[in-house]
Formats: structure tokens, sequence, C-alpha cells
């Protein structure tokens, strides 16, 4: 069995060197920049921002903080709601009881190194989680995205990696990081080697300050022919991490071929994932409302089957909470109802509405193809609301982009096309096997192997 959840203790070298009244300084200097911005949004946008209640929530803490606070319950991995979070949306402080984890995205690699920065202004992250933390609520970095594979490919000088991750994790006190290297066959860079490194290195300087070290893994990378899809699950990572965020939605956009896949997850996928993974640190990751970016996700039959076997497993993982928010956290709080049963505010909100969990319907429009094009940050707050309207424009909601080929099932079938006729419209240059969601042209296949994953025959 894995050990406990720990109980992250943030009492770095550099906080120790550093008086009280240092402390407390920097933290009103941080403030009085946040609000100065805020001031600046407001001459633009006269509504008031909730935003200020959080800043001022958290300079009130005592500055001994960050220290997770004695109070705060032990988490069993079963009980895990982990909520991803995209840093540059607003309402942090809307954040559901129950939750027992948020994941902050992104900070990117660039050359080796962690930019030590997010989508939003340094001193609002820092005073969301401050304040997060005195909820008993542990707040994780991300480190990657799906736009950042080459960055991520770029970590070859682990103990520089390290020292960098060091840096983020002290500038912003997290209670630890979530890797999310989306390296892949595809897009090249991938190296399980490569990860199992700067993996081994992360959680050796992550021991002694009991930091929490997590891992986001593509559903399809425990299947046995995985060497066939993005990428096969890098062996030896399930020995370093707390636990690995098994990403299940975002599997294709037809729903024609991801909902088998989806209903295949719980006696099929998350079984194989047990060969490599012990079952208390396999998370199930579901996605909801703008999350679910390439076709519609999980139908609320299959995400019922998902929490049911999270309950016996390492608990769920919701992308994005940072979407949820538009829709009241619905699927937030359903989670939580049935992870926490025992808890009296999820006691009460079950006994006044059902839980209902929200599925993207098909979408009749052709979806751009998602991507977590991460906004230069800027030093204005944008004026937060406490519902974040979907995007109108075309630029698509960033994502954590899970690409899969679909597996082998005899359920599925690639569609049929006419002999000796190529779809050139859909081919362009390549004369061989052509997977349309990355433009990818893969030389030297078989009409056959082609065929058999459902990408296009372009021979």
């Amino acid at each position: 069995m894995a050990p406990a959840e720990r109980d992250p203790l943030i009492a770095y070298p550099s906080e120790r060197a550093r008086s009280r009244w240092t402390a407390r300084f920097i933290a009103y200097a941080a403030a009085a920049l946040v609000l100065a911005g805020c001031g600046l949004a407001a001459s633009l946008h006269p509504a008031p921002s909730p935003l200020h209640d959080v800043v001022s929530s958290a300079l009130a803490l005592d500055a001994s903080l960050p220290r997770r606070p004695a109070h705060c319950p032990h988490i069993a991995p079963h009980e895990r709601v982990v909520l991803f979070w995209q840093s540059e949306v607003g309402g942090c402080e809307q954040i559901p009881d129950g939750v027992t984890h948020v994941l902050w995205g992104f900070a990117q690699v660039e050359a080796g190194e962690v930019i030590p920065r997010f989508q939003t202004p340094d001193a609002l992250l820092t005073s969301c989680v401050q304040a997060l933390r005195a909820r008993c609520i542990y707040s994780l970095g991300v480190v990657g995205g799906a736009n950042n594979n080459v960055g991520m490919a770029s970590i070859r000088d682990p103990p520089r990696f390290v020292r960098s991750v060091m840096s983020l994790v002290d500038k912003f006190q997290f209670d630890g990081i979530d890797i999310d290297d989306e390296t892949n066959y595809l897009e090249a860079g991938y190296s399980s080697r490569a990860i199992v490194s700067y993996m081994t290195a992360l959680r050796n300087a992550f021991r002694p300050l009991n930091l929490l070290l997590t891992y986001d893994a593509y559903m399809m990378e425990a299947n046995p022919h995985c060497y066939k899809g993005m990428r096969c699950f890098a062996r030896g990572v399930e020995r370093l991490v707390d636990w690995v965020n098994v990403m299940a939605y975002n599997i294709d956009r037809d729903p024609k071929l991801a909902m088998p896949i989806y209903e295949a997850a719980v006696h099929q996928t998350f079984p194989q994932w047990q060969r490599h993974v012990s079952k208390d640190k396999i998370t199930v990751g579901m996605c909801t409302g703008s999350g679910c970016a390439w076709g519609p996700g999980p139908s609320p039959d299959v995400v019922d089957a998902y929490i049911r076997y999270a309950k016996g497993a390492g608990g769920i993982m919701i992308y994005a909470g940072s979407a949820d928010i538009d829709q009241g956290f619905v699927t937030t709080k359903s989670v939580v109802a049935r992870l926490h049963p025992q808890s009296p505010t999820q006691l009460a909100v079950a006994t006044t509405a059902p839980p209902a969990i929200v599925s993207t319907p098909a979408p009749t429009t052709v979806t751009p193809a998602p991507t977590t094009v991460t906004p230069v940050p800027t030093t204005v707050t944008p004026a937060p609301t406490t519902v974040t309207p979907v995007p109108t424009t075309v630029t698509p909601v960033p994502t954590t982009v899970t690409m899969a080929p679909t597996p082998e099932l005899s359920t599925v079938t690639p569609a049929p096309t006419e002999p000796g006729v190529r779809p050139d419209a859909i081919c362009g240059s390549c004369f061989n096997c052509f997977y349309e969601p990355i433009k990818g042209c893969f030389d030297g296949w078989s009409e056959a192997q082609c065929k058999s994953l459902s990408f296009t025959w372009c021979g």
C-alpha cells in the first residue's frame, strides 16, 4: 500500500533566515502592488472585485504562514478531490469546501529551467495559496502543459531543473508540484529515461521537505498497445510520485470513437493501470464544461462509474475548476458529496439538490484543435466575476489536451473510404498515414496499420 497522504511542512531555509518583521513587510508590500493593480482595473471596470477580499483575508493570516495548520485532517487517497485551475481565471475564493488539492497551471519550461511565473500577478496567486491553506486545501504548481512539449524535452540537466523548481515552490509557497509533461511519440521529444531521471531528482529534493510530487498521464499509456499511440508509461515514475492523474477525457472529437473508450475505462483501462501503479495512486481525471475541449466528455453514466472506481482508488481529478465555476461548481460539489459523504457541509448540499454531473453535449460544429497556449502575464489583474464566461472569440480555452489515438476495440471500426480515392482535402502533402488532430504524416506504414488506428490512409 502507498504511504498515507503527506502533510507538507512549508518551512524552507530561506524563510528560517528571514525575520518575522521582514516577512510582514514583504506581504504588505506585495498586497499594496496587487491593490494598485486592482485599482487600475476598477477604473476600467467599475464593478467591485471579490479578489480584494481574498488579498485582505490572506494578509490577516499570521506571518508564521506558510505552514499547514495543525488542525487540518488527514486525507486518505480515496478522499482526494483534485481541482485543476487555470491561473488566469479569478474566483479562487469560491472553491467549494471538500476540495483537497488545487493544481495551478501553468509554469512553463524554457531551455531546461522553469520560468517562475504564471498567468496572473505573483502576489495574487500567493494570496490564493495562503487563503486555501487556511482552509486546509493543498496547492500544487503545475509545470509544463500541452503547448510546452519543446520546453519539457529540453530538460537534460536534472539538478539544474530541480533548482529552478525549488525556486518556484519557494516563491509561491506551494505544497508540491504536478508535472504535466505531455511529450509523446507523435511530436517527438519523449524520453522515458529522461523523465525518470528528473523525477528522481525532484523526489530526492522534495522528500526532506515533505512536498507532494504528482504526474499527469495520457489515458492509454498503460495499454498493451501503447507503442502505437501517444506514448507508454515511464516505468519507475510510480515509485517516485504521490499519485498519477490519469487524464481519462479529451480522447477523440468523434463521439462514436470516444464513447466506447470511456465506457471501457473502468473494466479495461484502469485495471491495465493497476499493473503499473498501485491502485491508491491512480487518481481518475475527468473533464467538465469547457474543459471537455476535444469532443464531448464522458457521459453521466460513465462519470458515475469513474467516481465509483475512484472511491476504491486514489480519488478524482477535475479538469477544470476554472471551467466548473461557470456552472456554479455543480460537478465539483457532486464529486465532493460522493467522495466525502460524512462531511456535514456536503450532506447539506446532497439534501438540497441531487448530485448532477454536467457533460458537454456533442458539438454540432467543427471544434477547433484545443491548445494550452499560455497568455502573456500582465501586471493588471482583470476584474474577476463569480461567473467566468466562456470565450466567444476564436481563441480556444486553455486546456490540457489528451489526444490519444483510439486503442484496438472490437466495437470501433475506421470510417470506410472508397478504394483508390485519396482525400486530398485532408491529406495535403502526406502520401502515407495521416493523423489529422496533430497534422502528423507517418511514412512507412501499411494501409492496414493506418486504418487499424482509425487514421486516414493517404497512400
